[in-house]
């Protein structure tokens, strides 16, 4: 059915559209990369009716197995997510018990018997399989089950052989090229050499060198073609480990020639190349160097005239960037060839935007945007000529859907035929169809690679793209759009906002901040008027004194919720200075500066409406009649809070505002190291009107901060984050007082531990590894400590690894370009050489990062070079290494127990990491370990308030979690009141 009654007025003018013709494309994108817009705004052609009911009866009786299986385990239902999840990591598992264990978690979720599927032999081996126990622990030794067993893996198997065959065109290019052969007559290549982006210097020179030997090879096979000549596509970030926006600069140097290099060849064979699409973020990066590369040809009077580029229809810059390329052809004078796709990293975009906390999407948050949007951009390029005669655009329109090939015609209707693209393995009926009726071309996009490589990716993004467009089921009107909350509003109090200083129109003013104002903050200019000094026992227990007077003036719940909640909105006034204070003195990278003062807001709102919750009425409790029995809270009374360096605004804030809000007089001792962060927050604080007598700074020595105040009972609860030894200190000396119990809220330090199991995706499991380890230059409680990595990828993951670590950049946070700043000071540093010298001795080298020999900041005394050392085991670390120290143990998969039981004896529980597609596998750990959180296929470190509520237990803290649900509880004290209301004479209830 058309959507025609669904068109925007063609009269009215989109966002994009109203700019593009008085700003540049940065601005543009400064205005539309999280643009709040309803919807694409553009008239949308409408298909003819006929015509897709043809089309759509004709896909309707397609008969291919593959499509068949797909209707049958669809890939919004439990099995086709199992079916897909099992083709995505099956064949890239080295190990036969690996694969076995795999097998059965997968099919032992899914019912796999249909009244559709029951008489097919793949639905009953995967039915058989399921219902097995698992394969590689089984008793069975009939040789029947034998039998049964091998040959259900071996059709399940085949199953994924062809799958694999389905969307992976070849092995290697002359394979594809003797392919290609079989295509239609309508039809050309676009040849893409790989999946995943590089991860190491050594992959980017690889990658490089496949495209160079592509180029020739599908240009000297083109000379002999009658037909359209095939093409060659290629990935930016696959040509450079780190295609990221804030390493533009080095890009310029390292890959800009690489990339100049590339199109000269592709000219000298007749070549054309189409820059594939990359993640939102990294579009502007592509135009740049895009005009980088054109603007470096015209100096060498070299003319590129084969330049192809894909854009992606969800993005929102999608019509602006259109624009720049029409600016780019004419300015140049070339031909520019648009594919132009919905878009393959959906998923992605969503969750980046929401743990970025962004004000709105850089992508179009319902499919039926898209849609609309892909014909809002394709009208765009087919009239580009009209508009502007000294352009020179061509559209290749990449789509699966009925629909919107037919819509596409209904915008051409007239010359030149329409050149459409596809997936191979997908849409032969539908663009077959259009080549029949109209006259159209089609290139088909075509993966080369191992499949054991290459099908995982390709179903990643066949998971990803049909959740959001179900071009697999194209005869079928789409469900309601699922409406996507903004990132403002995803969780139970207001998320954080903030912005993507990846894109230089929000980094720019940043720096240009910090750098203006560094040696101002240095100075301490900026927090002259808070005088703090030293104190020493007289003015600890004067400061104790008026915590108690300021306990007789606490306000209400009310007022208190209210001041917590004009707290968050100083933190984010005042973000761009903390922000510099954070980078400046605590020696965060900007990213980490950015998250904590989001960290610090979500502390004060989260904490604000718990409390309201706790104390706005009194619980009644179930009674016998004639009694009203009534629960409430009070603060316990002067709280001491006493936080660490590494989160000087977060866990200072965190621990202030849960105390405060709860009723109690607050003694705040901060990290000397970082104490301007401190007083510029305390200031914060009091003027969004929490009292100086309910809230002081103490500056002072730990070990004299407790004693003077337990001399005049001046504490009844400390919360505390630090080191387990600093811990335990605290927890002697309230003891050791002679008076009440006084409670300890302590969260410590971790030996954390990640283990990953050969299922593991190793390029995504090294990213995680190297951020969890190394990145915060290894300075967080939830740092990587400990990695166990099964011992049939060990050595993939090393290189990888190793490869990785030598692309990061460590230097003086300040500068854009670095990822891991300076450790906190020169006793931590110390700490730090010590063990690595001890490692050198006992452990072997794996890899390890260099600091540049012209780092010249002032901060070069403070940096260290992260490694990674393989251990024997882990009881051979006696305490937690504070900084970026990866130490690794290889184990075998009957060794699993063993491993666990070594991390439970550490004694510390904190934070754990697992990789794995086996959920057999990660529940059973689950069950098994004593650790606080843990976190399944991703980095480990980054808590969210409330979504993750963070702290462990045993050597890692008392508990409750920082963040969670049950944090304000241990901060006060409970009240029961229990009513005879038969007293006054009567029992209302039973009158």
């Amino acid at each position: 059915m058309s959507r025609s009654n669904q068109t925007s007025s063609s009269t009215s003018s989109s966002t994009s559209s109203s700019i593009s013709h008085s700003n540049s494309f940065a601005e543009q994108c400064e205005i539309l990369y999280c643009a709040n817009t309803p919807a694409p705004q553009g008239s949308i052609p409408s298909a003819n009716e006929i015509q897709l009911a043809e089309l759509n009866q004709l896909i309707s009786e397609q008969h291919d197995w593959f499509f068949e299986i797909l209707q049958q385990y669809r890939l919004n239902s439990k099995e086709g997510m199992l079916l897909m999840s099992l083709a995505e990591a099956l064949l890239r598992i080295p190990d036969q018990q690996g694969m076995q264990s795999l097998f059965h978690d997968r099919l032992h979720r899914g019912q796999w018997l249909t009244d559709e599927s029951k008489y097919t032999l793949l639905a009953k081996a995967l039915q058989w399989l399921g219902n097995q126990a698992p394969i590689d622990q089984s008793i069975r030794t009939t040789l029947f089950n034998k039998i049964t067993q091998q040959g259900a893996i071996e059709v399940c198997s085949l199953f994924i052989e062809q799958m694999s065959h389905r969307f992976v065109f070849a092995e290697n290019l002359d394979e594809a090229l003797l392919r290609s052969r079989k295509l239609e007559c309508h039809e050309a290549c676009s040849f893409d050499m790989l999946g995943e982006a590089a991860l190491t210097y050594n992959e980017a020179d690889e990658y490089y060198s496949q495209y160079q030997k592509a180029i020739i090879t599908v240009g000297q096979y083109n000379q002999c073609l009658d037909d359209t000549p095939h093409e060659v596509s290629i990935k930016l970030s696959a040509l450079h480990p780190r295609y990221q926006p804030e390493k533009y600069q080095i890009l310029k140097q390292e890959l800009l020639p690489k990339l100049h290099q590339l199109f000269l060849l592709a000219k000298q064979h007749n070549v054309l190349l189409t820059l594939d699409a990359e993640e939102q973020y990294r579009l502007e990066l592509s135009i740049k160097l895009l005009r980088d590369l054109l603007e470096l040809a015209a100096d060498k009077t070299d003319i590129i005239n084969n330049i192809g580029i894909a854009v992606q229809a969800y993005g929102k810059r999608a019509l602006a960037t259109i624009d720049e390329l029409i600016r780019l052809s004419t300015h140049y004078q070339l031909e520019v060839r648009i594919r132009l796709v919905k878009g393959a990293y959906w998923d992605y975009e969503i969750k980046s935007a929401q743990q970025l906390g962004l004000k709105d999407y850089p992508v179009w948050s319902q499919k039926q945007f898209t849609d609309d949007n892909f014909l809002i951009c394709a009208a765009a390029i087919i009239e580009s000529k009209e508009k502007n005669p000294e352009s020179n655009l061509i559209g290749q329109f990449a789509t699966h859907n009925p629909e919107t090939l037919l819509q596409l015609k209904s915008l051409q209707p007239r010359n030149p035929p329409l050149l459409f693209q596809r997936l191979h393995g997908m849409g032969e009926i539908q663009h077959a169809y259009m080549a029949d009726n109209f006259s159209s071309q089609t290139r088909v996009y075509c993966p080369i690679g191992s499949h054991n490589k290459l099908l995982p990716y390709l179903v990643r993004r066949l998971i990803e793209n049909g959740a959001n467009s179900s071009f697999l089921y194209p005869k079928e009107q789409q469900s309601e759009n699922i409406v996507i909350p903004q990132p403002e509003n995803i969780l139970d109090y207001n998320n954080s906002i903030s912005c993507d200083i990846r894109q230089d129109h929000n980094f720019e003013p940043l720096y240009k901040n910090i750098k203006s104002s560094q040696k101002f903050i240095e100075n301490n200019k900026s927090t002259e008027n808070i005088k703090v000094e030293i104190s020493n026992t007289d003015a600890i227990q004067h400061i104790g004194q008026v915590a108690l007077i300021g306990l007789h003036t606490m306000p209400d719940i009310e007022q208190r919720v209210s001041s917590l909640n004009k707290l968050a909105i100083g933190l984010e006034e005042n973000k761009d200075s903390l922000i510099a204070l954070l980078v400046l003195q605590a020696g965060k990278t900007y990213q980490d500066a950015i998250d904590e003062v989001r960290e610090a807001c979500d502390f004060c709102r989260y904490y604000a409406k718990q409390a309201n919750a706790l104390f706005s009425q009194k619980q009644q409790r179930q009674s016998i009649t004639g009694e009203l029995n009534q629960l409430s809270y009070k603060g316990k009374g002067i709280s001491v809070c006493i936080s660490p360096w590494n989160f000087p605004l977060a866990i200072f804030i965190g621990q202030i505002a849960a105390a405060w809000v709860t009723g109690n007089s607050v003694i705040a001792k901060p990290a000397q190291q970082t104490l301007n962060i401190a007083r510029t927050a305390i200031a914060l604080a009091h003027k969004s009107g929490i009292d100086h007598d309910q809230l002081q700074l103490v500056n002072c020595q730990g070990s004299d901060l407790l004693p003077a105040l337990l001399e005049h009972n001046c504490v009844q609860l400390v919360c505390f984050t630090g080191s387990s030894q600093s811990a335990k200190l605290i927890q002697q000396t309230l003891a050791n007082h002679n008076g009440p119990v006084i409670p300890l809220i302590a969260e410590t330090g971790g030996q954390n531990v990640l283990i990953a199991d050969s299922s593991a995706l190793i390029d995504q499991l090294v990213p995680d590894v190297i951020q969890s380890a190394f990145y915060s230059a290894g300075q967080r409680c939830s740092a990587l400590r400990i990695a166990y990595i099964q011992q049939d990828i060990f050595e993939d993951f090393c290189n990888s690894l190793k490869g990785r670590m030598e692309t990061l950049i460590i230097g003086d946070p300040i500068e854009r370009e670095t990822d891991i700043g300076p450790i906190i000071d020169a006793e931590a540093i110390n700490k730090l050489n010590k063990h690595q010298v001890w490692l050198e001795n006992n452990a072997t080298l794996i890899g390890n990062c260099s600091i540049a020999s012209n780092e010249a900041s002032a901060l070069k005394d403070r940096l260290f070079a992260p490694c990674a050392y393989q251990i024997e085991s882990i009881t051979q670390i006696a305490e937690e290494n504070f900084g970026p120290i990866l130490h690794l143990i290889p184990f075998a998969h009957n060794e699993l127990q063993q491993v666990l039981a070594d991390i439970n004896n550490s004694g510390y529980g904190l934070t754990m990491g697992l990789h794995s597609r086996n959920q057999d596998w990660l529940d059973h750990i689950i069950r098994q370990v004593n650790v606080g959180n843990i976190y399944i296929n991703r980095d480990m470190v980054g808590a969210k308030v409330s979504s993750q509520p963070f702290g462990g237990h045993g050597l890692s803290g008392t508990g409750p979690k920082a963040g969670g649900p049950n944090y304000l509880n241990a901060m006060v004290d409970e009240y029961m009141v229990t009513t005879n209301i038969t007293a006054w004479g009567g029992n209302p209830e039973l009158l």
